[in-house]
């Protein structure tokens, strides 16, 4: 008997390739390899076979809720810095930056952000009238400056128009971050070597 006669007519073999390009997707970050062999099919394995508890508590750190900011400065070197510190923290977002007073009270209208991060001296509206206006129309926005002017008057300024936390500037890459945590926790936090107003 023909063998051949078993099979349809317009039957062909099916080709594998021996490996391929694969995508897995391991902790939210994308990696590329072969699956080949029992390398890349053995990858995949231990990622199906890891604990539910372990992808829950994956999904529960990407669903960690984010502190949304507004960032105003004047100079573009000062935003990068700025910029550079918060996005070492995976619950603060950078929401919008602006280089003027306007623009910011623009802004803060517009996202209303969690945090305003600003400069004391901008053009159009300088950061005191900027602080005073968001503290009366978004009162749930906790505001920090961040300025070179560190003297008592300015600071003592600031807190009576409602700011929430003072930077001094040259050191904003030691204070910065743990000004955004006390702020938003409610606390009054004046970095060194600056001094708290008595009020």
């Amino acid at each position: 008997m023909n063998t051949f006669r078993l099979f349809p007519k317009y039957h062909f073999p099916v080709v594998v390739p021996v490996s391929r390009p694969c995508r897995a997707t391991v902790d939210g970050s994308s990696r590329r390899g072969v699956e080949s062999g029992t390398e890349g099919r053995a990858g995949i394995r231990s990622v199906l076979r890891e604990p539910l508890e372990s992808q829950a508590a994956l999904s529960r750190t990407d669903a960690v809720e984010r502190t949304s900011i507004v960032l105003a400065d004047d100079h573009a070197v000062v935003r990068q810095t700025v910029k550079r510190l918060l996005y070492q923290q995976a619950d603060l977002f950078l929401a919008g930056e602006s280089a003027n007073g306007l623009e910011t009270l623009s802004l803060v209208k517009r996202l209303q952000p969690d945090l305003l991060v600003t400069d004391l001296m901008m053009p159009g509206l300088n950061g005191l009238e900027v602080i005073r206006r968001v503290r009366l129309s978004f009162p749930a926005t906790r505001i920090i400056v961040l300025s070179v002017n560190g003297d008592e008057p300015y600071v003592a300024a600031a807190f009576r128009c409602g700011a929430n936390a003072f930077v001094f500037k040259p050191s904003c890459g030691l204070y910065l971050v743990p000004a955004v945590r006390a702020a938003m926790a409610g606390q009054r936090f004046v970095s060194p070597p600056l001094v708290a107003p008595a009020n």
